[in-house]
């Protein structure tokens, strides 16, 4: 039904762009093929090792049937992910990028790779740099517009004094990380091909604990442990369930609307609420979750307090609304 939708949705959300579908050759004029082989779809997901890259990869294999092939790189992690082709790959390393992208000739890519830990981009910028933005150019560089290519920034482009934002209000971003995300959604709208730039709260699950730990693994390690946690009163995300952010981007990635496209959950809540909620569902002692405010914690990037975001464009969009905090942690309870 999601490709289907009618398109009068589509116009009225500002900054859309909808591209029709280039009209097939008729077949006459198409040399006849004695054994037609039905021709495979190929999906990149960048940065697969990582906390979405690896939630995309495990939700997106059962959309997939044998016209589409999965493929993902990782940088420094190896990995293997039955149903999916991974590779290892440099994106800071242009000529290695252009090499495999001429071969795999991607038709989707989920560019989810990036150095996201906000400190360690306060004390690596030129890193930082190398890896979101020059990453990002590498790839574009080499990619027909035509090639459905999905960004992955951040709601932390805001400086978090207005919360709820939309997809047309002025970014501030606070610290490096958030600095280099913003710069990378400008040469991605400067490629001008078949883009959408999508902006995710915090996002929580599991991940694939090998490689990379999410928030929640981090929180259910310390309550099993009978540890103590002090978590932000005054931080403020519309934080999203990771399965749901992979619903809404792969319906995204079927559909040709270009621009920005913010995804959150259904729910505004701060980091202590959501780790009594956590704590609460899972049967941990309430008083183990310990309220603090941000100018109690030390840290080298500036922090935002409310970087709310408002998802009805998106949710408009794809059909698809993510849940609420309680409910996204209910669905997840019995995989662990």
């Amino acid at each position: 039904g999601v490709t289907s939708m009618r398109h009068s949705h589509l116009s009225e959300n500002q900054g859309l762009r909808v591209t029709s579908p280039v009209p097939s050759k008729p077949e006459a004029a198409r040399p006849k093929d004695p054994k037609p082989r039905a021709s495979v779809t190929r999906v990149l997901i960048t940065g697969i090792g990582g906390f979405l890259g690896w939630n995309m990869a495990t939700s997106l294999k059962g959309h997939f049937d044998e016209h589409f092939q999965l493929w993902g790189n990782f940088c420094h992690h190896a990995l293997a992910l039955e149903g999916c082709h991974v590779f290892p790959l440099d994106l800071t390393d242009g000529p290695a990028v252009k090499k495999i992208l001429d071969n795999l000739k991607p038709a989707v890519v989920f560019h989810t790779a990036a150095m996201s830990q906000p400190d360690r981009c306060e004390r690596e910028p030129e890193q930082a740099f190398r890896v979101n933005v020059e990453g990002t150019e590498n790839l574009l560089s080499c990619l027909d517009p035509g090639v459905r290519f999905l960004f992955l920034s951040t709601d932390l482009v805001f400086d978090g004094k207005k919360g709820w934002y939309q997809e047309t209000d002025q970014t501030n971003p606070l610290n490096t990380y958030a600095n280099t995300k913003l710069e990378a959604e400008k040469r991605v709208q400067a490629w001008n091909g078949n883009y959408a730039i999508v902006r995710v709260s915090l996002m929580y699950g599991y991940g694939n604990s090998a490689v990379s730990s999410s928030f929640l693994d981090w929180l259910s390690r310390n309550l099993k442990g009978n540890q103590p946690v002090s978590l932000f009163t005054d931080q403020y995300r519309t934080c999203l369930l990771v399965q749901d952010a992979a619903e809404a981007l792969f319906r995204l990635s079927r559909l040709s609307c270009t621009g920005i496209f913010h995804l959150g959950g259904a729910e505004r809540i701060n980091r202590y609420e959501f780790g009594k909620k956590f704590a609460g569902l899972y049967g941990y002692p309430l008083d183990l979750i310990r309220p603090v405010l941000m100018q109690d914690v030390a840290s080298q990037a500036l922090r935002a307090a409310d970087c709310s975001l408002r998802s009805e464009k998106m949710i408009q969009t794809t059909g698809f609304q993510p849940c609420d905090v309680e409910s996204g942690l209910r669905k997840i309870m019995p995989r662990r």
